[in-house]
This record gives structure tokens, C-alpha cells and sequence, in this order.
């Protein structure tokens, strides 16, 4: 997002106040890189967690590969809320850096900004997240 923000489309149109968030954050990006990079971990933790309870318990009655393709598919939901949050916070910071007549001024509040959500994401939302859903696919495995 940094790289778009600084990049030359981006710093024209933030001169001339026309900077749209999918300049910067192209939602449909955003969404298909998360599922390819996060469906197949969720996905493998699901199956992980299947197969240990299988080798645990001889009664395991494993949940239906509908109930399973939900439960990813909401996880993804939530997953990609994240990114609908990003894309809010961009669009404030765009409009908050608007009151800035000098340009390089304007740039700079912005990936100011931008770094600052970025960052907090990173080192506070995802961790968390990270655990919240890893949690959620192991126990996936358990609801038949």
C-alpha cells in the first residue's frame, strides 16, 4: 500500500484530490491474495486436527466436508473484514490530509498514516487474529 500511495498515479491524485482507496488497496487483490496465502493453512490445520483426533479415538465421527467448506469460508469472511477496516482507515486518511496545501506535505501525512495502521495491524490485529482463527479451524474438526 506504501509503494501505490508514493507511487506516480497516487501522488497526482492526491494533489488534485481525487485519490480513490482502490488506487492504493484494490479490494479484489487484497481478497484473492488472502485466499490464496491463508485458505490452504486453514484448510491444512483443519485436516491436521482430523487426523489426530482420528488416530485418538476409534468413535471420531469426522464433520461433513459441507461443514467444513462453511467454516473456512466464514473464517475467510472474517479474515477479509480486515481489509474492508484497511480500506475504511485509507479513505479517512485521504480525507484528513486534504486540509495540506503543499503537496509533499499532503504525501507525507498520508503514508504517515498509512504506516502508522499498517504497523498497528501487523504487530497488534493479526497476531491476534492468527491465533483467534488457527484455533477456530483445529476445532473444526471436532464439530460433526
Amino acid at each position: 500500500v506504501l509503494e501505490k500511495a508514493g507511487g506516480a498515479k497516487a501522488r497526482k491524485a492526491l494533489a488534485d484530490g481525487s485519490l480513490e482507496v482502490d488506487t492504493v488497496m484494490p479490494q479484489d487483490v487484497w481478497d484473492k491474495q488472502m485466499d490464496e496465502d491463508i485458505r490452504p493453512v486453514l484448510n491444512a490445520i483443519t485436516k491436521d486436527a482430523m487426523e489426530s483426533y482420528s488416530e485418538k479415538s476409534k468413535d471420531y465421527d469426522p464433520p461433513s466436508s459441507n461443514s467444513l467448506i462453511a467454516n473456512v469460508d466464514a473464517q475467510m469472511d472474517r479474515i477479509k473484514s480486515i481489509n474492508m477496516d484497511s480500506r475504511e482507515a485509507v479513505v479517512r486518511e485521504i480525507g484528513n490530509c486534504r486540509h495540506t496545501t503543499d503537496d509533499a506535505q499532503r504525501l507525507a501525512i498520508f503514508k504517515s498514516a498509512l504506516t502508522e495502521h499498517f504497523t498497528h495491524l501487523l504487530a497488534k490485529v493479526r497476531p491476534r487474529v492468527a491465533v483467534d482463527e488457527s484455533q477456530r479451524a483445529w476445532n473444526a474438526a471436532t464439530s460433526s
